[in-house]
């Protein structure tokens, strides 16, 4: 086969979720042509009545034990595959019914509460103050600023038009929303949750300067004359030519992680190349890391998580942003260690059952009020 241009894994969890694009879908056909052992770990993986049998044949243990005999039996013979594949199946299941066979008179407790995963959404404050919800807006004008129009495409924020003088807007993304917007210049970017960016609405200076807390992934439009500078929670500033990257810089988080795609960036005095990492830790030291995992890094813009190598608490840093909620650990943090993928697109409920299917995993949750996940052991 020819270069790589998928991520199989995706494309294996997307065809789960039903959301392949025609030409992912191609890939995939010629993904399981390629091999004998592609094509039957495919049928295996989405044969509902071959795992149906699988999930029946553990009906008689309780919940818990049912859980973790399936994340580790479902493809007992395929250790090179992550156990993302069983747990996407779990997952599947639990969305149309499949784990009926579990079912006790007493439900745990983390089935109770069914928390809806995060959307797009948005509050953009404009030059005068005010401020628009942009939850559920897809296309029209939404405000007139000095001569600029801002308005919404697609979903996606747009500013045509100059102003008179510098009018600044900031965009904010609360827990459980992610939002996209084009800056005049052409350049884009995406918001994670609990993030903001400030900018001014054209850039008539002698540069492009924008504002960011929590994280943000660019594509900078390239512009030779005027160098794109990107401040960081007010920790640093990043001087970008037309780029592609990735900023992290959550206030809980050990470092402000800083990483390039395409292109070259400065941070500090240490200019990136595609495929390096930059970690600024709270001492102001700067890390270069060399080989990233891209993947791990994109996923949140791709509609994932991705937890390979991912503490509980890192893990529950990432389910609180995305899922509106608060945790809380009671007594020591069990010490483990997660892998593989999974889709932000299930309810808090199902995320969890996963999680404690995981090998090692002896804690309990349960939630306190609607928005409070306690964690014990």
């Amino acid at each position: 086969m020819g270069q790589t241009t998928f991520d199989i894994e995706e494309l294996l969890f997307k065809h789960l979720q039903g959301t392949l694009l025609p030409e992912e879908a191609a890939f995939l056909e010629a993904w399981k042509a390629e091999k004998p052992g592609n094509a039957a770990f495919f049928s295996q993986l989405t044969a509902p009545a071959q795992l149906n049998e699988k999930l029946r044949i553990y009906a008689d243990n309780d919940l818990e034990s049912a859980r973790k005999e399936a994340l580790s039996r479902l493809f007992p013979k395929r250790p090179a595959y992550h156990w993302w594949a069983a747990a996407a199946v779990i997952a599947l299941f639990l969305s149309v019914g499949g784990y009926l066979y579990y079912q006790k008179s007493t439900p745990p407790a983390i089935s109770q509460t069914i928390i809806a995963p995060g959307h797009q959404g948005a509050i953009l404050t404009l030059a005068n103050g005010s401020q628009v919800q942009l939850d559920t807006i897809q296309n029209g004008v939404i405000a007139l600023q000095g001569g600029v129009t801002a308005k919404i495409v697609n979903g996606t924020l747009h500013y045509e038009g100059k102003p008179a003088g510098m009018l600044y807007n900031k965009m904010s993304t609360p827990k459980g929303r992610t939002f996209q917007l084009r800056l005049p210049d052409g350049t884009d970017i995406w918001l994670n949750s609990e993030s903001s960016i400030r900018y001014p609405i054209a850039f008539n200076g002698p540069d492009r300067k924008v504002e960011i807390t929590g994280e943000a992934y660019f594509e900078v439009a390239a512009d030779p004359e005027k160098p794109f500078l990107v401040s960081v929670a007010d920790k640093t500033t990043l001087t970008v030519l037309g780029t592609h990257f990735n900023v992290n810089a959550y206030d809980n988080e050990a470092a402000i992680t800083t990483t390039l795609l395409e292109g070259a960036i400065q941070v500090k005095k240490v200019v990136l190349k595609p495929g390096q990492q930059a970690l600024l830790d709270a001492n102001d030291q700067l890390q270069l890391v060399q080989s990233p995992d891209m993947n791990k890094v994109m996923a949140w813009k791709n509609g994932l998580f991705d937890f390979e190598g991912a503490t509980l608490q890192e893990v529950m840093r990432q389910l609180e942003r995305w899922y509106d909620i608060d945790v809380v650990f009671e007594g020591p943090v069990p010490d483990i260690r997660f892998g593989g993928k999974m889709t932000r697109g299930i309810p808090l409920n199902e995320v969890l059952e996963i999680l404690k299917g995981f090998e090692g995993a002896d804690f309990t949750f349960h939630m306190e009020g609607n928005r409070r996940l306690i964690i014990s052991q």
